[in-house]
């Protein structure tokens, strides 16, 4: 995609150079070539804003499939402490997909009261608790029917 735009952007500058010798040798302005430097602008601008909505795109499913990913692996995290891991990416992903929809302050406060205060309140809370992985195993499975349920 970069490299057709430089070949836009390199055609472009041949063909004005092209028609300023013209111009001087002939003593008139060249119709066609000024048709054509018009296209070569109009499809550059086209070509530049192609590009912006694809990078757009990409980075959206990138970050929706960080944010998928991470909170899966928040639920299926065996270790507390390693779901709190996942939970302050899944904010840090959700605040980087609100910043793709242009809202600034949203994310903000999404990184600062929510990463920020209460994800490490969490964890302070999990370390100070000391829970027992073993105890979670033993008695975590019969909420498994419920999970499927909701």
């Amino acid at each position: 995609m970069v490299l057709l735009l430089l070949v836009r952007v390199q055609l472009f500058t041949q063909s004005l150079s092209l028609q300023k010798s013209s111009a001087k040798s002939c003593g008139k302005v060249l119709t066609p070539f000024l048709l054509r430097n018009i296209f070569f602008i109009f499809f550059l601008v086209l070509s530049i804003f192609y590009f912006l909505v694809i990078f757009t795109f990409i980075t959206f499913y990138t970050f929706s499939i960080f944010l998928l990913l991470s909170s899966a692996m928040l639920i299926l995290s065996k270790n507390p402490v390693h779901s709190i891991f996942f939970l302050i990416l899944c904010f840090f992903n959700t605040s980087c997909l609100l910043f793709l929809l242009e809202l600034e302050y949203l994310p903000l406060i999404f990184i600062i009261i929510y990463v920020g205060a209460i994800a490490v309140l969490f964890i302070f809370v999990i370390m100070l608790l000391n829970i027992r992985l073993s105890y979670l195993r033993e008695t975590n499975s019969h909420f498994l029917a419920l999970g499927f349920l909701f």
